[in-house]
């Protein structure tokens, strides 16, 4: 993960590439902007410590919150979201 990010945490957290905890949060602030390689490498690393990426939670959390008539609760959704990106899928 480091070679494909390299560049990606020097173009947008280079104040704080040194200091990891905040280097990690300026990298979320801005996942939308890390390149394939460096997204790529951040899903297969949180598969690798059991947490979920984005879209397999999306997936998994819509699945679990369908309700009869096919309505979802959306409110329970974004939250199962998190904790699946947290914790992996279980936490749903």
């Amino acid at each position: 993960m480091r070679a494909a990010c390299h560049g990606d945490a020097m173009k947008f957290c280079s104040a704080v590439v040194s200091d990891d905890e905040a280097r990690r949060a300026c990298m979320k602030n801005h996942a939308a902007e890390l390149s394939a390689a460096c997204r790529e490498a951040v899903t297969a690393q949180r598969r690798v410590e059991g947490k979920g990426d984005l879209e397999t939670c999306r997936k998994l959390a819509r699945d679990k919150y369908y309700i009869d008539g096919g309505r979802r609760l959306n409110d329970a959704v974004g939250p199962a979201v998190v904790r699946c990106m947290k914790n992996g899928p279980s936490a749903i």
